[in-house]
């Protein structure tokens, strides 16, 4: 039951939310996720915790904080990767509902009310979004928000290509729910996508029909710590070009699908071309050409490769950080505020509720 004491229903069947943890060695991280889960003012969940092989002191969190949190399944295995994990708390929950909460990301105390309501007022809804703002390990803002404030807001099926990348460009794992049944129709997580395996499957859920709504609110605090998977690009850029490949190749040729794939390649490759030799570098931009990207930027790019082009990006990138040390000091907000009053304190644009 909610503190409310209601209970939300869809068409007559009772909203059972289960609530997936996954973690491997993100001991020190996850003690602020399940802080964000015992804060929260829908406290009628099933909450699992999978610890991927974790070797740190992950199962002390766990048991430090399972008596703040009503029905908590802690479920140990081997280390075999996110995308197994996700499964693997999927088939053991119980729920109609599931939700995502990395073990380095935080919830607002309204998330799982606010996503539950969403699903309550779109009874025909499969797969809920949800707006957020990106922090770095030490609290410093690094944006406002997650969801471009140019995406449409979404409620039905997405039917044009522009349609489905901007909804699919704003779902993060920690910012959506869905329901169990679209995970029976559209499978599990691919684990051949070690990184980008919760984008290819919210592809497939959108190319597959499911009926998305976005959320105008920003409910999640994105960590960004150095220790994520998305912090090593050129893994990011292999996954993601395996990605498109598999599920867009057959519209390769739409204007919306090269412009997105082109301001994608060309934002990624900033960083991959300060960050890691020629020979990698070259490797990834073959790839994308050969993927089908449309770019005479990317391949001059290529060719730039063989005359120096990483070491002058790499040097344009320490001057750019250097300047921006003159910047002053970015906003900060506490990450050890209890949830409620961090949430509360955000700066930044009004939500519309």
């Amino acid at each position: 039951m909610s503190r409310s004491g209601r209970r939300c229903t869809i068409t007559g069947t009772p909203i059972k939310i289960s609530v997936v943890v996954c973690t491997h060695n993100y001991g020190q991280l996850l003690q602020d996720a399940l802080r964000s889960l015992a804060a929260q003012k829908f406290t009628d969940f099933e909450l699992l915790i999978v610890d991927d092989g974790s070797t740190d002191r992950t199962e002390e969190v766990v048991s430090r904080f399972s008596p703040r949190l009503h029905q908590c399944v802690y479920l140990k295995k081997s280390h075999s990767g996110l995308a197994d994990s996700r499964n693997v708390g999927l088939r053991a929950a119980t729920g109609t509902h599931i939700a995502f909460l990395d073990a380095d990301d935080f919830w607002s105390p309204d998330y799982l009310d606010a996503m539950r309501g969403a699903f309550e007022s779109t009874p025909e809804a499969e797969l809920v979004g949800c707006d957020g703002v990106r922090v770095d390990g030490s609290g410093g803002i690094l944006a406002l928000r997650l969801v471009s404030p140019d995406a449409p807001p979404v409620c039905g099926r997405l039917h044009t290509i522009e349609g489905r990348l901007s909804f699919i460009c704003s779902v993060r794992p920690s910012t959506m729910m869905f329901t169990k049944s679209l995970y029976g129709r559209i499978g599990p997580f691919d684990t051949s996508y070690p990184i980008a395996h919760d984008q290819h499957w919210v592809t497939r859920a959108v190319k597959g029909g499911a009926f998305c709504v976005s959320l105008d609110r920003r409910l999640i605090l994105y960590r960004e710590h150095g220790q994520n998977m998305t912090s090593r690009p050129d893994e990011v850029m292999n996954d993601w070009l395996s990605v498109y490949a598999n599920q867009w190749n057959s519209e390769a040729a739409a204007p919306a699908l090269q412009m997105y794939f082109r301001r994608f390649l060309r934002g990624s490759f900033r960083a991959l071309l300060a960050g890691y030799p020629a020979r990698l570098n070259r490797m990834l931009l073959r790839r994308a050409l050969e993927a089908g990207a449309k770019d005479w930027l990317l391949k001059v790019a290529f060719f730039l490769t063989y005359l120096g082009l990483c070491p002058a990006a790499r040097y344009a990138r320490a001057v750019k950080r250097a300047f921006r040390g003159f910047s002053g000091p970015k906003m900060r907000i506490d990450l050890s505020a209890p949830p409620e009053i961090l949430f509360a304190t955000l700066p930044g644009p009004v939500e519309r509720r």
